[in-house]
């Protein structure tokens, strides 16, 4: 609907995890060719027994692994303070924050792309409103706060589930929140009335989702 999300392209080599990974220039007791997760970040140390520090993704273990790579905890645990000290500072530092913010598109966009398999299966079609009827319309990507009404994303990266997929909400009488084919929030505002738009979404296949007031909060002014 709208627009189509990102496509997931996952890394497909060592020397492009590397290229997406911070050195850390500090000796380490760790033996070479080992891995581990430190918070939501993997810490690698390659044959030279130089250390990286890479955003998590869903393929940066096995690409790990398919090189030769082996799972071990003690490297940082007996790490001393000023291994650490330099571990938190890549991490905390601006160009880290941009891998990171790049990793997390990506897990979003497997997402999607895993909703919209469970749209397939669930025979939930496209819908193409009028955009000449919408007065706004937004991606919500965590929640958005207008008046006294708040309206949060409908599927989280926690419960993937995709049960929201291909429902939506009726907020009023012009207002719609809706998770598409895709599993993306949508808030959309119309000019006038959502009566067509919701038609159109009903012979879609989409249906009202369940639990509204998880998604859609009211605050007593």
């Amino acid at each position: 609907m709208f627009y189509e999300p990102i496509r997931y392209v996952p890394f497909a080599s060592l020397e492009e995890l590397k290229e997406n990974s911070i050195q850390m220039f500090v000796s380490c007791l760790g033996s070479p060719k080992q891995y581990t997760h430190y918070q939501d970040s993997i810490v690698y140390i390659d044959g030279r027994s130089q250390t990286f520090v890479t955003p998590l993704r869903r393929e940066t273990s096995k690409i790990l692994e398919d090189n030769g790579y082996k799972q071990g905890e003690y490297f940082i645990r007996s790490a001393d303070k000023e291994y650490i000290d330099k571990l938190r500072f890549a991490v905390d530092g601006d160009e880290y924050k941009w891998l990171d913010y790049m990793a997390r598109e990506q897990a979003w966009n497997f997402a999607y792309q895993e909703a919209h398999k469970s749209a397939l299966r669930k025979n939930i079609q496209e819908v193409e409103p009028d955009m000449y009827l919408i007065a706004e319309l937004e991606c919500i990507e965590d929640e958005k706060t207008i008046g006294n009404t708040t309206f949060n994303r409908m599927m989280t990266n926690k419960a993937l589930g995709y049960a929201n997929v291909g429902s939506f909400i009726r907020e009023s009488n012009n207002r719609v929140l809706l998770c598409d084919d895709y599993g993306r929030t949508f808030l959309v505002t119309f000019k006038y009335s959502a009566n067509e738009f919701i038609n159109q979404l009903i012979a879609a296949n989409y249906t009202r989702a369940l639990y509204p007031w998880i998604y859609i909060q009211k605050q007593e002014e």
